[in-house]
């Protein structure tokens, strides 16, 4: 089974209380929260998550299925630090390849279809 690493810091759980208001309501105050701080290794077990959510989380980039880079901290992101390497003269093995192709934004248009005629704008 491939090991996965978190990408991101991952509340799991905690304490609450419920505070009540003086207009009869209730509110829900976060006490203390449990973290699994990113990078390390996780498994839906150990979050506690369903297949769905844990798909989720993997789809999201919020959980790899390779290591955080080393360079990454607090104010460096991942991106960032595997950018950092490679201007200072190092490789780019497959991982980090990923890395970057993982954290980049989407376009925001897909290529257009062949043979597709497009509608003009009103007004235009």
């Amino acid at each position: 089974m491939a090991k996965y690493y978190a990408w991101s810091d991952l509340y799991h759980g905690g304490k609450v209380d419920e505070v009540a208001l003086p207009t009869g309501g209730t509110r829900t105050i976060v006490v203390e929260r449990n973290i699994i701080p990113r990078g390390e290794v996780v498994d839906s077990k150990k979050l506690g998550v369903s297949k769905e959510e844990w798909d989720h989380l993997v789809e999201s980039g919020s959980i790899r299925p390779y290591p955080l880079p080393e360079e990454a901290s607090d104010v460096i992101s991942p991106t960032r630090a595997v950018l950092d390497r490679y201007n200072k003269g190092g490789e780019l093995n497959q991982d980090m390849v990923l890395e970057l192709a993982l954290t980049q934004p989407l376009p925001i248009h897909g290529p257009a279809e062949e043979g597709v005629e497009l509608e003009l704008p009103a007004g235009a």
